[in-house]
């Protein structure tokens, strides 16, 4: 750790890492909104697509604070060993020590993370979340903000046209949409997720759109989710546990991840005894019969 090599590459990391920091402590909540943050992830992509551009210049400053970290350290700047061979280490060509890191470490890093973000955030999945426009609060904020929300949904709709029911009327649908929240925006306090809007609002007459909310109700957003699932299967299928019913390991499993919903105790009771039979027969016998 105290290796000159080391505290270049520490540094560098650090200071691209801290331009994901936002994003990912953001994707990383439970509750969010895609749609308001794909603008903050093109934000990013295009910063890092600049960072690229500049990395010379970029390289530079980072490398003055690794060598100020080092020399606080009592660490001497110091280039890897070079061969004119090299078989199992990268041999790049440098005449000072700051480009040897800028060409081994920064830009291929920096190409990576570019790489991996267009990756997990690319064009088809981010038109997969644009539907989210149409949830009643996000689509009046937008129409009062002058926002080309049915643009964006349109886009959606044509991602997923052959699951749609009525793919030629969704303009006209969409005209009605609107209206009929602008009518309640006044008045009511307007559904904020895909879920509420669901529950709320009845949509028989929003064919397209109803259709559109059941995809996004089922488009997962992060593997958040999945991880802490992951969590509670480890503490629930222990090894006392081995042998549990697949019914009995779904509530359990409910009743851990979601924590919020409290069920009605005497309507489970009422469940459980409505049902009229137990569970184990048990026979008593007496002495003189055994």
């Amino acid at each position: 750790m105290t290796s000159f090599q080391f505290i270049v590459v520490l540094v560098i990391t650090k200071q691209l890492m801290d331009y994901f920091f936002p994003i990912t402590r953001v994707l990383q909540t439970k509750d969010f909104d895609i749609a308001q943050r794909n603008e903050q992830i093109e934000n990013l992509k295009k910063t890092l697509l600049k960072l690229r551009e500049d990395v010379e210049d970029e390289h530079g400053s980072w490398y003055m604070i690794a060598l100020n970290l080092a020399k606080a350290n009592e660490v001497g700047e110091k280039l890897p060993r070079y061969c004119l061979r090299q078989i199992y280490e990268k041999n790049y060509p440098k005449d000072y020590v700051w480009q040897y890191y800028k060409k081994c470490v920064t830009i291929p890093l920096l190409d990576h993370m570019i790489s991996e973000i267009d990756t997990r955030f690319n064009n088809s999945s981010m038109v997969a979340y644009k539907g989210l426009v149409a949830i009643p609060e996000l689509m009046i904020r937008q129409v009062k903000a002058d926002k080309p929300w049915k643009r964006d949904f349109l886009e959606f709709v044509r991602f997923y046209e052959s699951d749609m029911p009525h793919p030629t009327s969704i303009t006209a649908e969409l005209d009605l949409w609107e209206n009929f929240w602008k009518e309640r925006d006044m008045n009511s306090k307007l559904p904020q997720t895909v879920s509420d809007t669901l529950k709320i609002v009845d949509l028989r007459g929003f064919p397209n759109i109803f259709e559109a909310f059941l995809i996004l109700g089922t488009l997962p957003i992060t593997t958040c989710e999945c991880e802490r699932s992951i969590s509670v299967i480890r503490r629930l299928k222990n090894y006392s546990r081995s042998t549990m019913s697949e019914s009995r390991f779904n509530g359990l499993a409910l009743l851990q991840i979601h924590q919020d919903i409290y069920p009605d105790v005497d309507r489970v009771i009422d469940i459980f005894a409505s049902k009229g039979e137990r569970r184990l027969e048990l026979l008593f016998t007496s002495k003189k019969d055994s």
